[in-house]
């Protein structure tokens, strides 16, 4: 995500939940939120595993390091909520073993000066 501007990070708001009618198992779990100035040097913001009980709403997530003169944002879903997915799928009948879905992404904080 460009932001069009450099932005001193306070959050990120997520909503992990499926969308497009998939499934719960579909929403996101692990993630990894990575920010950068330039497009080229990365550095990860952020990252856990949203749970069940996470979904449907806007989840704050605060920065734990790559917060300031931000340009760009990377997430990168790393696995769903399929439970047991090593032995559900594939051929499961969860969504989650065809699809990873996410709703949401805020960023949330001021102009760099």
């Amino acid at each position: 995500m460009d932001l069009g501007r450099a932005v001193d990070v306070s959050g990120f708001g997520v909503d992990p939940s499926a969308t497009c009618g998939d499934g719960p198992s579909a929403s996101t779990g692990d993630y990894t939120i990575a920010t950068s100035p330039d497009g080229t040097t990365w550095t990860d913001a952020s990252s856990g595993t949203f749970t069940s009980d996470d979904l449907g709403r806007i989840n704050l997530v605060t920065p734990v390091a790559g917060s300031d003169s931000v340009r760009y944002v990377r997430f990168t879903i790393r696995g769903n909520q399929t439970p047991g997915f090593a032995t559900s799928c594939p051929g499961g009948s969860y969504a989650g073993c065809s699809y990873s879905d996410l709703s949401e992404l805020e960023v949330y904080g001021s102009p760099t000066p």
